[in-house]
């Protein structure tokens, strides 16, 4: 995987996590920019993840789904919420697993 496909699922991972953050704004506010603002940052997430998506279906939808799991853990400790043991255990298994889904399997 190149360079790009990884910038391309950061900054995927970055703008789901920013527009649902838009839309708990929007749920408190009511205010329709944010509303605005979070169907903007969804609908550009949206065109990332599908060039994800292009490189393999389950492999693209695999490692999203990981990097949001590991970034929403990180803004969660961030805002106070404390880890048990049995759960750091579930992102670390969570985080190998996909690892090796990643990896190359050398097959064509």
């Amino acid at each position: 995987m190149t360079t790009a496909f990884w910038i391309t699922l950061f900054a995927s991972t970055v703008g789901f996590v920013s527009g649902t953050v838009a839309l708990t704004k929007y749920a408190a506010s009511g205010s329709l920019l944010w509303l605005a603002l979070s169907f903007t940052i969804f609908a550009i997430a949206n065109l990332l993840y599908a060039r994800i998506l292009a490189h393999g279906l389950s492999q693209g939808a695999a490692l999203s789904s990981i990097s949001h799991l590991l970034l929403l853990v990180l803004v969660g400790t961030v805002m106070g919420e404390r880890l048990t043991g049995d759960r750091v255990a579930a992102v670390v298994l969570a985080a190998v697993a996909i690892w090796l889904f990643s990896k190359p399997t050398g097959a064509s």
